[in-house]
């Protein structure tokens, strides 16, 4: 970022935090962008898709013959929904590896290479950059934008409200950049009035070599803040093998004003609960923020056996805010989508080398403050989608999309930290397996989340005869740490507590006898 963009930054970040929501705005945002749906949608393709020839999007939309007045009548006779959906079926969505940039986009009569950068919006103003992991390329770059999560704050506040979790101190417990979850969860609560009492991470700064900007981001706006009156903490490095300082925090806060909220990822979260029981700490009164892993029922169970209740959140670094649990169903994975911000359609899809067939989301940004513009665009999950009414606070406010069982096909999750299967897979092949003497048809990564935890195993044929396993996995996570800032945090942390290990056995076939390289087993 160039020193013009900083001071645009900064002079953003002044007003940001001098400019608290309060819940009565937040309420009447909500209903505002409930209300403005179709006109942002349509905004959104015309400002940002329509007038660029080279836009990936716009090709595809040429492809299918959709001007921008066919666009808007299907959107006055079909609402935003149907028209996503009949967008689909024109061959008018991407792939999360076509966006990604790390495939190219086919359809008949089409084929043309796409690169993660085409995807930013071209009219964000006051923003960072880091960047997620990826491979074959610096990154996909993500936005720390405030006129965005100025936008998704309503979404936080409410959900915040819906489950009692406001006024209550607040921690944070997150990795540093290039991971953004840390600093986004920092900036958007202090949005709303909701100022973290510590940030700790789990990965120490000198374990990861992020690139220049990512160094000295966090100290800019931490800094910055500071110089405008708002003091916001710097990160406390906590290592996930010993949680028990986050622990004492939650417990000391919880018994000194009656609870306590944390943010943090879902292992974490069963990590810091396991450790506070051991400790017969009591966490009754907290409340658990829970993101970016699935959230298995026998991790509800680690979390609720010390006292604390989990909230259940959906999010991705491009979407932001996707959903969050209704609060009052029984069921954990239930939750209300926000599709204020956002909108939602399935799309029928087979898992590639099988016969299973899923229900993958495709995403709609909404706001012309999305980071990335997002049309019909796969992430990597599938689950179910319906539209019914509910009685709590969340769907009193209109919010009757509801998403279930949400999971991952195409992505590997340990302690938090996502890597695309494909990269895995092709780093496997290509860089690590050759030194040791092996095939494509010697090993299969498996990942099982039916029992709470999520470690990745690299199940490698034991007829492959002898091989220094710890090996193999540093050349593979040093292979990949190469790459890109995100994929060097994820080996930080993977290596910290060994959330990748090597098993010799022999993959798993399906039950048709084939041998696929990812192997995903949920509960």
């Amino acid at each position: 970022m160039d020193a013009r963009k900083y001071a645009h930054f900064a002079f953003g970040l002044r007003r940001f935090l001098h400019t608290a929501m309060s819940l009565d705005e937040a309420r009447r945002t909500l209903d505002r962008f409930l209300e403005h749906r179709e006109t942002h949608f349509l905004s959104v393709m015309e400002k940002a898709i329509y007038p660029h020839e080279q836009n990936p999007y716009r090709r595809l939309l040429q492809r299918a013959d959709i001007s921008f007045d066919d666009l808007r009548d299907s959107v006055t006779s079909s609402g935003v929904e149907g028209t996503l959906a009949h967008l689909r079926d024109a061959g008018v969505f991407l792939t999360i590896d076509e966006f990604k940039g790390r495939v190219p986009i086919c359809r008949p009569g089409m084929d043309f290479a796409a690169s993660p950068t085409d995807f930013d919006n071209p009219y964000l103003a006051h923003y960072f950059t880091g960047a997620t992991g990826a491979s074959r390329s610096p990154g996909t770059r993500t936005m720390i934008d405030l006129d965005f999560i100025t936008d998704r704050a309503p979404a936080n506040a409410l959900l915040l409200q819906a489950h009692d979790a406001l006024q209550l101190p607040f921690f944070i417990w997150f990795p540093i950049l290039p991971g953004i979850a840390g600093l986004r969860a920092l900036l958007q609560n202090a949005k709303i009035g909701e100022y973290a009492v510590q940030w700790f991470t789990q990965v120490a700064s000198r374990n990861v070599r992020p690139s220049w900007v990512n160094r000295l981001g966090t100290s800019y706006i931490l800094t910055m803040s500071r110089i405008f009156g708002v003091r916001l903490p710097g990160p406390q490095f906590v290592p996930l093998t010993d949680p028990l300082p986050v622990a004492q925090a939650l417990a000391e806060a919880a018994r000194r004003q009656g609870g306590a909220r944390i943010t943090t990822f879902a292992s974490s979260a069963a990590r810091l609960c396991r450790t506070a029981k051991q400790a017969g700490l009591d966490l009754s009164g907290v409340c658990i923020q829970i993101g970016g892993e699935p959230l298995t029922a026998a991790r509800v169970e680690e979390i609720r056996a010390v006292g604390a209740r989990p909230i259940h959140l959906y999010y991705s670094v491009e979407t932001g805010i996707v959903g969050a649990a209704c609060a009052t169903a029984t069921a954990h994975d239930d939750l209300h989508l926000f599709h204020d911000g956002l909108a939602v359609v399935t799309h029928q899809r087979t898992i590639p080398g099988t016969s299973t067939a899923v229900d993958s989301f495709l995403f709609t940004s909404l706001l012309p403050s999305a980071p990335k513009i997002l049309l019909n665009v796969e992430l990597g999950d599938s689950g179910t989608l319906e539209t019914y009414p509910c009685g709590c606070a969340l769907g009193k406010l209109g919010l009757t999309h509801h998403l279930r069982k949400v999971r991952s096909f195409e992505k590997l999750t340990g302690e938090g930290m996502t890597l695309l299967g494909t990269d895995l897979i092709r780093v496997l092949e290509e860089v690590a397996l050759p030194q040791f003497g092996g095939t494509t048809t010697d090993y299969q990564f498996v990942q099982s989340n039916v029992q709470g935890a999520t470690p990745i195993t690299l199940r490698i044929r034991p007829s492959l005869g002898k091989l220094d396993e710890q090996r193999l996995l540093t050349t593979l996570l040093e292979r990949l740490a190469q790459e890109s800032d995100g994929n060097d945090l994820a080996r930080a942390v993977w290596m910290q507590i060994g959330a990748l290990v090597v098993e010799r056995a022999d993959p798993i076939p399906t039950a048709r006898g084939k041998i696929l390289p990812l192997y995903i087993q949920h509960e």
